[in-house]
């Protein structure tokens, strides 16, 4: 059985543990090992992005899961050694089950008569899964599965690159800390605030600006502003740019 989504929430683990433990060599080494496997780095992410996969109706859900399965198998293959790999390097570690991860780990196997009954029973469930409507990020189910997914998506999109690259200094570590540490309260109250706070710069910006190019630029990321989620990553992106913006 292929175990590419077993794989990926002990790899979620692992960073997590390394990143928290400031082992900075072994959280080095698991970047590497993603990241130089363009291949390995899609799938991990397809996994991810599936959590938030909808569709309206079943029909559309069922031709997803249909056209999907034959390109995950090939996709699968190209990977094989690597999550071999990877196995024996997780080997020991211990994280939490994801249903959605199991079915799809079970619709990139290869088709035959021994995996017939569970591969219906896990096309089932991902078409189950597919037409529920998602809530809002802000809205988590584990706390611990959210911050080791925000982690890796940091990593793997490479949003936190210039950060992760030079590993973060102490400041930043505390920051990135207590941003990980707060609550779904906390996490809308201080959203709120750094808008209103980011709002206010840059209105004062706009009323200074006679440059038309900085004018309609100032106005998109007013927009991107108001319009971001509500999601750690988010506000820490928000927190940065409000400490850069000189008014």
């Amino acid at each position: 059985m292929s175990n590419c989504g077993k794989l990926k929430s002990k790899l979620l683990t692992k960073l997590t543990e390394s990143y928290n433990s400031g082992n900075k060599t072994e959280l080095k080494g698991l970047i590497k090992k993603i990241k130089s496997n363009k291949n390995l780095a899609e799938v991990h992410n397809f996994y991810e992005e599936m959590e938030n996969t909808y569709f309206q109706n079943v029909d559309s859900a069922k031709l997803y899961v249909e056209t999907l399965e034959p390109h995950f198998i090939e996709k699968m293959k190209s990977i094989k050694s690597d999550c071999k790999d990877l196995n024996k390097l997780l080997k020991d570690v211990v994280s939490e089950s994801n249903e959605l991860y199991e079915c799809l780990d079970v619709l990139s196997e290869e088709n035959n008569i021994h995996n017939i009954s569970k591969k219906i029973e896990s096309r089932k469930k991902i078409i189950d899964f597919l037409v529920t409507e998602k809530p809002k990020k802000v809205i988590e189910e584990s706390s611990v599965r959210i911050d080791n997914d925000s982690l890796l998506n940091a990593v793997l999109v490479m949003d936190f690159n210039i950060k992760f690259g030079n590993f973060l200094n102490e400041s930043q570590r505390e920051s990135f800390s207590k941003i990980m540490s707060m609550s779904n309260e906390e996490l809308i109250n201080e959203m709120s605030l750094v808008r209103t706070e980011l709002n206010s710069k840059i209105e004062n910006l706009l009323g200074e600006s006679t440059d038309n190019e900085m004018v309609e630029k100032l106005k998109r990321v007013k927009t991107d502003v108001n319009e971001s989620e509500i999601t750690r990553y988010n506000y820490y992106k928000l927190t940065e740019l409000k400490n850069g913006l000189v008014i």
